[in-house]
């Protein structure tokens, strides 16, 4: 069955590279070497992709590789497979092409210029939840549920300024004026969510009702991976599993549950491969730094972590 899938996005690629025709395919004419060379490159880059798609299912998945061989479009290209994997497309009858035209204007909506929060990040989050979500202990999820998960997933830092809520607070952003100061980075994701979902259209043939209640447990995802917020989560877990044993045919229970994993998936980086964890690491001190500078020049304060004549990364990382 995925098989049939990705053949068909083949199919749907070849057929727009075929339309375009040589002239506008080619800006140039190219040699018999280049073509091969190019032909060689692709299959390569073919044979990579086939292999980062069958490992989506491993911890251990690399999404900088999966960002190089999909020259910057790794999002895109996992959320095709994984809402396949998850058989969303057929339970709710997606259009492929919404779907499509949902995951690029997304990819689009993350800034990768940005050093942390951009699509890989979304897309690293989003294969964490897969595999959290793949664990035997973790069933009895609807199929809306899960749905609703990938969403929030793939959505859930979406046009990230690249700066934390207390800097958006300190230069009056206009952000902080729109959403207030609790949860402010939270609140402007889930706003540009709904504005990425109603011009994909990708749930509007869905019945309302439907509708409001993914939407709804989007929004409540997206607001749990606040880290600000992050003992207030991890107390209200604590206090439920006080009471009992969780309850998987409860869907307070089950949503509960949605919310750490999301959470867990979000800041997993310590505990995936080395590599790719110290990239990670890198990746968001640069992101601390860059607004470190910025603090500097506006004369500010410089946040915690942020200064980057005195921080050192390794001291950084520890718990």
């Amino acid at each position: 069955m995925e098989g049939q899938f990705l053949r068909s996005i083949s199919s749907q690629r070849r057929g727009s590279l075929l339309a375009a025709g040589p002239t506008q395919t080619y800006k140039r004419s190219t040699k018999d070497s280049d073509l091969c060379q190019y032909g060689v490159e692709n299959a390569l880059r073919s044979i990579q992709l086939h292999y980062l798609v069958q490992s989506a299912n491993n911890w251990d998945f690399n999404v900088f590789a999966l960002n190089r061989v999909t020259s910057g479009r790794p999002l895109f290209n996992l959320g095709l497979i994984l809402f396949q994997k998850h058989n969303l497309v057929k339970e709710f009858d997606l259009d492929i092409m919404r779907l499509m035209r949902f995951l690029s204007l997304t990819e689009l909506a993350y800034n990768s210029e940005t050093p942390y929060h951009n699509s890989i990040h979304a897309t690293d989050v989003l294969q964490g939840l897969h595999c959290l979500l793949n664990e035997d202990k973790l069933t009895n999820f609807t199929s809306q549920e899960i749905l609703a998960s990938l969403i929030a997933a793939i959505l859930h830092d979406v046009a990230h300024p690249g700066v934390n809520q207390n800097f958006l607070i300190n230069t009056s952003s206009y952000l902080a004026s729109i959403h207030g100061k609790i949860s402010l980075l939270e609140h402007h994701h889930i706003q540009s969510a709904h504005g990425i979902l109603s011009e994909a259209k990708l749930l509007d043939h869905l019945p309302d009702d439907q509708r409001r209640d993914i939407l709804n447990l989007m929004d409540e995802l997206i607001l749990s991976t606040d880290f600000t917020q992050h003992k207030s989560y991890l107390s209200s877990f604590e206090e439920r599993l006080n009471v009992g044993e969780i309850d998987m045919q409860n869907v307070e229970d089950r949503k509960l549950v949605l919310k750490m994993v999301i959470k867990c998936a979000d800041i997993s980086n310590q505990s995936r491969l080395w590599e790719i964890c110290h990239e990670w690491s890198v990746r968001i001190m640069e992101e601390f730094f860059k607004q470190g500078d910025s603090e500097r020049h506006l004369d500010l304060p410089i946040s915690l972590l942020c200064d980057r004549t005195s921080v050192s990364i390794p001291k950084s990382q520890q718990g």
